[in-house]
């Protein structure tokens, strides 16, 4: 079993975005060029993916919700 798919149970409380600190039920993997995984909230990855900050198609997508 992945540590993604064990997320959930391993986090008690609500999630917090790598970057901005904002808590969020969901959040979305990223894989940051420099910071590498992080769990960030849709509006800091939306900028992360205009500033070609994410490495392209290196692993899995997904919330951390549905895992």
């Amino acid at each position: 079993m992945s540590f993604k798919s064990r997320l959930g149970s391993l986090i008690k409380g609500p999630m917090r975005c790598a970057i901005c600190g904002e808590e969020a039920e969901s959040l979305l993997w990223a894989n940051h060029k420099e910071l590498g995984g992080i769990w960030v909230c849709r509006k800091c990855w939306e900028k992360l993916w205009e500033r070609n900050l994410l490495v392209p198609s290196s692993g899995e997508s997904g919330c951390a919700a549905c895992s």
